[in-house]
């Protein structure tokens, strides 16, 4: 009789126990592998954006200078000018200790180890290096006068 009592009691052996601890402990090295990877993705695209967006804005910028004050756009030594009506001139610069683009005074751009603006027949290119090495080139069209 008590030999049938303990053939009736269920539950797990030790090799079952150790069975289920070690599927468990691999499923989840593979969740944190997986957490993990796509946390960096996130960072790295993140940072992608946030250059996208800062450059966006500073190419919006100059855009703006060069539309209202189409006839003072000269470039010389690596720096964008461009002079105002009332003889006012701004300046779009590298600043190679902060690694930044300036305008005037005021830091638009930091993390750039490049900034090189080009005037060439009406047009001017903006070439832009970043920390992580990528080119970023933006091209503007000077109108005068009436030109659309």
């Amino acid at each position: 009789m008590e030999e049938d009592s303990m053939r009736n009691q269920r539950g797990i052996t030790l090799v079952e126990l150790l069975a289920v601890i070690t599927l468990l402990s691999l499923v989840s090295l593979l969740i944190i592998g997986i957490i993990i990877q796509a946390q960096g993705t996130y960072k790295r695209n993140q940072v992608t954006n946030f250059t996208t967006t800062e450059i966006s804005l500073l190419v919006n910028s100059v855009t703006r200078d060069i539309r209202q004050f189409p006839e003072g756009v000269s470039v010389s030594n690596e720096m964008l000018n461009i002079q105002t009506s009332d003889g006012e001139i701004i300046t779009y610069k590298f600043d190679s200790v902060e690694s930044s683009i300036k305008r005037n005074d005021n830091t638009l751009l930091r993390s750039v180890t490049e900034f090189v603006p080009i005037l060439n027949d009406g047009l001017v290119t903006i070439e832009i290096k970043d920390n992580s090495g990528k080119k970023w080139t933006s091209t503007i069209v000077i109108r005068k006068g009436g030109d659309l």
